[in-house]
């Protein structure tokens, strides 16, 4: 691995995540967070009175991970000892404070306030102890197996983890011995009696773990794409957070403006139908106030006259009665007139109000101002892990040539960092450039016959150099092409012996296939080196992301380490006759089966997954296969066949 713990790391491995301090007895959990075995045990219990006694598994405090509890029979109290004791951590905390420059001060006693130089250290306990605490260890029914050392043995000692047992977390009690390859799972004795006594290969420990470190590459590529994506979820989490507490406040802001909008307008048809009403009420009243004061002329004019026909009989001569009579009753006949032709415009006035129908209606029909909606779409921050991706066609590439000589064979070729794509046409003796489209712009013909291309170095001004293998030639030869496609055979050569295939390049080497091994050819020194794989056909090559060096031959696809020891070797019967290898940007691994007409893909441990691709999809003869660089677009090649297919990787949402 070639990563060294930082003490940062070293201080948050040993603190625990209960009570926040250093750890004291620490054990460990299945999803291998530790905590000091007193909260542990506190935080289980506590779990127990909330959720009763019929707790069979709890969630890990950190990472919320479920830890089964082996034997419920036992004592509540008693649970926690059922978990294995944190070695890793145990060994941190002895460093750490083996390293501190300062005198040692007795840990049991600085926890009572006292401060007593350390003479010794308790391994078990994982604290270093004065002379009194040393001597009260060795006599405690409870503490008296644990190794007690002077600090000065401790300081001495080399700093490795010593071997631990591990308790099962199926069998209370019992620790694991095995590991089981057909289950992938460690077990007890228990475990293997019971449920691998059939399995083919079960190994003990140390069996298991010989050449373990050389093997870790793939499983710390593994956990880094983990933390990658991880990171990226939890980032995007928090941003759609922020953004959703902006939209939250914006769309509170509308609803106030819409209230506020809604209010005004409102205020504004209140305002007006007063006003309307007052106008109203203005203008009825001074027609009424007219028709009042007329008739109250009628009246007064009524009531005078009265009053002078009463004088005139009482006091005047007939004469004058005679003409206050006359002028009375014309005055009475105009009266009368007036009052037929006002008859009908003497009405009964009343208001009634008629609001807007709407309006009425308002709180019956509109029950909200609103809703608030939830728009769901895909981020493809994390779409999924390639693996659960689904293979999905963009382009039939058809890579014939007015000057070929019979079917195509693409036996190899490489995506270019510009977006070109270059193919080794085996049969046509031909290398084929393709251009963003999937359309043949250029080709360039050779004398033999061309098995597979790499990239060798690019230049902005003169363009690309790639190298190409023939199997009929001992030397690999340089091609140069232009941002246009254009190719042009250079005079360099590389010599790497005959019978090269595939080639694959990772950093500054460039590793063959060469039937009966695999040569890796460094760029630096031109000088090659060979790694010897028996007579196997070895065809196509693949130098992985976790620097494993994978190879197909006539059965199977094999990966061996940088040191030659073999990884895996994935055999099944639905593969029949490997040939083209390739790697995706997680480190899942394609195979192409030519007999067995499909593309498995594989867990960069060489796991099977699924088979991505077979006839039904409307491939025929898959041979080679090339990923385009932190892409999920890749391409498939037929054997006898003019087209080459392209296809992308997608998330079915």
């Amino acid at each position: 691995m070639g990563v060294k713990l930082k003490r940062r790391d070293i201080v948050k491995l040993v603190t625990c995540k209960i009570c926040e301090c250093s750890m004291n007895k620490p054990k460990c959990l299945n999803c291998m967070h530790s905590f000091c075995e007193s909260c542990l045990s506190a935080y289980i219990i506590k779990l127990v009175e909330s959720e009763g006694k019929s707790l069979h598994c709890f969630k890990c405090p950190s990472c919320q991970a479920d830890n089964k509890i082996p034997d419920t029979s036992l004592p509540i109290e008693s649970w926690v000892r059922l978990f294995s004791p944190s070695a890793i951590v145990t060994f941190l905390l002895e460093k750490m404070s083996l390293e501190n420059p300062q005198i040692q001060k007795c840990d049991p006693c600085k926890r009572g306030d006292d401060t007593l130089d350390a003479m010794s250290w308790c391994k078990d306990c994982g604290e270093a102890l004065c002379e009194n605490c040393a001597s009260y260890h060795t006599k405690v029914k409870m503490l008296m197996d644990h190794t007690i050392v002077t600090l000065d043995e401790m300081r001495k000692q080399p700093k490795q983890i010593s071997d631990t047992d591990e308790l099962c977390s199926q069998h209370g009690g019992k620790y694991v011995e095995a590991f089981c390859d057909d289950h992938d799972a460690i077990c007890c004795v228990e475990c293997v009696t019971e449920n691998h006594r059939q399995c083919k290969t079960v190994r003990t420990l140390e069996q298991a773990s010989l050449g373990i470190k050389t093997r870790l590459d793939p499983l710390v590529y593994r956990i880094n794409e983990l933390e990658k994506q991880a990171v990226s979820v939890v980032e995007d989490r928090k941003t759609n957070m922020d953004d959703l507490l902006k939209q939250k406040e914006d769309i509170l802001t509308e609803v106030n403006k819409t209230r506020t909008d809604m209010q005004s307008y409102f205020e504004t048809l209140e305002t007006k139908l007063k006003e309307d009403i007052v106008q109203t009420h203005e203008s009825l009243s001074e027609e009424l106030q007219l028709q009042a004061q007329s008739f109250e002329h009628i009246f007064n004019n009524c009531d005078n006259g009265k009053r002078v026909l009463t004088a005139s009989v009482d006091y005047g001569s007939d004469r004058d009665i005679f003409l206050t009579a006359f002028k009375l009753r014309k005055q009475c006949e105009l009266h009368e007139i007036y009052i037929r032709s006002q008859s009908e415009k003497i009405l009964r006035h009343d208001y009634s109000l008629h609001m807007n129908e709407i309006i009425k209606t308002f709180t019956d029909q509109i029950k909200s101002m609103g809703n608030v909606s939830i728009e769901q779409k895909p981020t493809n921050i994390v779409p999924t892990f390639y693996k659960d991706m689904h293979v999905s066609v963009i382009a039939n590439m058809s890579g014939k040539s007015w000057s070929d000589t019979g079917h195509c064979w693409f036996t190899g070729g490489i995506f270019l960092q510009g977006g070109l794509i270059v193919m080794a046409d085996y049969r046509n003796r031909k290398l084929k450039c393709f251009n963003t489209t999937y359309t043949m712009t250029n080709e360039l013909v050779l004398e033999d016959n061309p098995w597979d291309v790499c990239f060798l170095e690019s230049d902005e001004l003169e363009g690309d150099t790639m190298l190409v293998t023939f199997p009929n030639d001992s030397n690999a030869k340089v091609v140069k092409i232009d941002s246009g496609g254009k190719m042009v055979l250079q005079d360099d050569e590389y010599e790497i012996g005959s019978g090269g295939h595939g080639l694959h390049r990772n950093g500054d080497r460039i590793y063959i296939a060469c039937s009966n091994e695999i040569r890796m050819l460094s760029l630096k020194t031109k000088s090659i080196s060979t790694m010897p794989v028996g007579n196997r056909g070895a065809r196509y090559v693949l130098s992985t992301k976790a620097s494993s060096i994978c190879y197909s031959t006539k059965a199977s696809v094999t990966c061996h380490d940088k040191k030659g020891q073999e990884i895996f070797r994935y055999k099944d019967p639905e593969l029949r006759s490997p040939r083209g290898i390739a790697e995706d940007a997680e480190g899942n691994i394609y195979v192409c089966g030519i007999d067995s007409n499909n593309v498995h893909q594989l867990l960069p441990d060489g796991t099977f997954v699924k088979i991505a691709l077979s006839g039904k999809d409307d491939i025929y003869n898959p041979y080679a296969i090339l990923f385009q660089q932190n892409s999920t677009r890749f391409i498939v090649t037929q054997m006898d066949s003019d087209i080459v297919k392209v296809y992308e990787l997608i998330t079915m949402w």
